[in-house]
């Protein structure tokens, strides 16, 4: 089933920026920065009859791996079990891990790296899968092994293992991958084989495939596979079509894209289709740490001469007094949804004096979608992807108003 059958999106009427919050470090093992979680309750849907109270819950908390930062979840692989930390990825498909280097040591009680040989249970499969982040491709070989999350015990997973030793490796990151995108059943009829969610649903730990993942204050928050707890909200939902980007990824249509200067300014439409006439399309992916808001050089032009902004070396630059200010950009999802993402989110840097900010913003899109949004749209959207049934309910947050979007395919 393709993705554009296969998909909707379901989401609710309004957003509401969280506080900026200090992040306040601390030393972690292995030379991690272990920045603080901010939970989020385990979920469970009583109004969907296909969603059960089975489910499966982690914390999501943000880590630093040297000069990079990433939202990471610990899954529990081998025998003994061996605490991994990687990043949640809606964007890709599979497992797999930083295998750990002849002479080097794993740092306890979590690493980004799994010790093959202080495993019992694992089992060779015999093939390599090829992965590309950007511009890093390298292979990894593929085991079987018992994966554990949440506590709870999944039985054979597939995981691939990421040798940095091997040649023509282009490997920057420090951290493996938990792909939380739909298999690409149409390639590979057993594609969904071996993988995490098929063991949750093989051991009954779960009665769905679908899962929530949503960053909150200090942009981190939780992943519950199985549903979302009903009992703080109530309400209607709206139902999206997803489209498809020909990449299997998430990706729905916009109304609109607007800009505010401040918050006490009235938004300033900057698109509402692409250059060629195509309604505009936006992707989520929460591996990306990247913003692209424009595709065409004419796109661009027109972001910079409606939000004042300057393009430098590839990305858009604002100055400070407008981030602090409460700038934002405005996704329109519908006329009743409208999803609002500060600038302050993005920022990149800030110049030694102060005046200026470099946004996480490329003013070269080269992604499949006219406008492409990472972590930051999930700490301003809880999303929950459903591969089984669709809530059609609209959800408001008690106490707070946030966006919940969910995505369902068949």
């Amino acid at each position: 089933m393709s993705i554009s059958k296969g998909l909707v999106l379901l989401l609710t009427s309004q957003a509401l920026a969280l506080p900026r919050e200090v992040l306040q470090a601390q030393e972690a093992p292995g030379g991690l920065i272990h920045l603080p979680l901010a939970p989020v309750t385990p979920v469970t849907d009583e109004g969907a009859k296909s969603v059960a109270r089975r489910q499966i819950f982690s914390g999501v908390d943000q880590y630093q791996y040297t000069t990079d930062a990433a939202m990471g979840v610990v899954v529990e692989i081998g025998s003994p079990p061996q605490k991994v930390i990687v990043e949640p990825d809606t964007g890709s498909r599979d497992l797999w891990v930083l295998d750990l280097q002849p002479g080097q040591k794993r740092e306890e009680p979590a690493s980004t790296f799994f010790d093959r040989s202080g495993s019992s249970s694992l089992k060779a499969l015999g093939n390599t899968r090829m992965v590309s982040f950007a511009s890093e491709r390298f292979e990894t070989d593929l085991y079987s092994d018992n994966v554990s999350f949440g506590g709870q015990s999944l039985g054979d997973v597939t995981v691939g293992l990421a040798d940095l030793s091997k040649p023509n490796t282009k490997l920057a990151r420090h951290t493996g991958v938990l792909g939380l995108a739909p298999p690409d059943l149409l390639s590979d009829p057993d594609a969904a084989k071996g993988s995490l969610l098929q063991g949750m649903l093989d051991q009954k730990s779960i009665k769905s495939k679908a899962f929530g993942l949503g960053l909150r204050k200090r942009g981190q928050g939780g992943l519950t596979f199985g549903g979302y707890d009903a009992s703080k909200f109530s309400g209607r939902l709206e139902k999206l079509e997803i489209q498809d980007n020909g990449r299997g990824r998430y990706a729905f249509n916009l109304k609109s894209v607007s800009f505010k200067s401040s918050k006490a300014q009235d938004p300033v439409e900057l698109y509402t289709k692409t250059e060629t006439g195509r309604p505009l399309r936006m992707g989520t992916d929460s591996g990306s740490v990247a913003v692209y808001i424009s595709k065409g050089t004419a796109a661009a032009q027109e972001f910079v001469a409606k939000t004042g902004a300057v393009i430098e070396d590839n990305k858009y630059v604002f100055g400070c007094d407008v981030v602090d200010s409460g700038a934002s950009l405005e996704f329109q999802i519908s006329d009743a949804t409208v999803v609002s993402m500060p600038l302050a989110d993005i920022v990149l840097s800030r110049s030694e004096d102060g005046k200026t900010c470099t946004m996480r913003m490329a003013a070269e899109n080269r992604m499949p979608d006219p406008v492409w949004v990472g972590q930051h749209f999930f700490r301003r959207a809880y999303v929950v992807h459903d591969y089984d049934n669709g809530f059609i309910r609209d959800l408001w947050y008690k106490g707070s108003i946030t966006t919940w979007i969910i995505i369902r395919a068949p």
